[in-house]
């Protein structure tokens, strides 16, 4: 049920239904509040809204909980960009990458 809640916020932000994402991202992480795809999941709702630093928070925790988690890197790298971090942002996006991140996923 968590990740069917995750998969339909990703979708409903990359779609700008961001009222839903964040309902559903809060939903999963209800059930399971540790889990990093699911912390990813709601770091790219907050992203979507322009809660950046709240972005950086949960992303951060997932990549503490799962070093090599690639969408966490991939979509910190994002908010880091969006802050013009661009030193932290070449850091995450690099490590994205070594952990197998597929380009289009998430953009």
């Amino acid at each position: 049920m968590a990740y069917m809640l995750s998969n339909r916020a990703r979708v409903n932000a990359l779609t700008e239904n961001l009222s839903a994402a964040e309902q559903d991202s809060e939903d999963a992480l209800n059930l399971f509040p540790n889990d990093p795809s699911l912390l990813a999941t709601r770091g790219l709702v907050l992203f979507k809204r322009q809660q950046n630093e709240e972005a950086l928070t949960v992303l951060s925790k997932a990549i503490e909980i799962e070093s090599h988690h690639a969408d966490a890197h991939w979509l910190r790298h994002l908010v880091y960009k969006a802050l013009n971090n661009i030193e932290k942002s070449d850091l995450d996006k690099e490590l994205a990458f070594q952990n197998k991140y597929h380009v289009g996923s998430i953009s």
